[in-house]
């Protein structure tokens, strides 16, 4: 009998320290998964949201400039056949480069120039 009393004093202790054992372990889990665990994969999310607005902004930024440089050049172009078309039209005149053109003759130059310099605009 006092084999089976002693028995029972140990299973009880036993079970009390499994049952000690199990909460331990059970908030131990719990503290790592809202102390470590969660606050890393919410830093992971913000951190990649971060690099996900930055590449979009370096990407608007690299079509930005692209726009301005393709702007500048359609304007350059559009200067040098203007340019050019006037040098033309004097000789065909028998003038010099960069003469004065008649009236009718500058009009119709500036107004090609003006139309070149639009469809830049509307292209870009």
């Amino acid at each position: 009998m006092k084999y089976s009393k002693k028995l029972k004093i140990s299973m009880d202790s036993a079970l009390k320290l499994a049952i000690i054992f199990a909460i331990v372990v059970g908030t131990a889990a719990l503290a790592y998964r809202y102390v470590y665990y969660l606050p890393q994969k919410d830093k992971q999310r913000i951190e990649a949201e971060e690099r996900k607005e930055k590449e979009e902004l370096d990407r608007k930024k690299g079509e930005e400039s692209a726009d301005k440089v393709f702007l500048t050049f359609c304007l350059e172009q559009a200067e040098k056949s203007y340019k050019s078309n006037w040098n033309s039209e004097c000789s065909a005149l028998g003038l010099g480069n960069d003469c004065t053109l008649p009236t009718w003759n500058a009009t119709r130059m500036d107004k090609w120039r003006s139309e070149a310099k639009d469809e830049c605009y509307k292209r870009n």
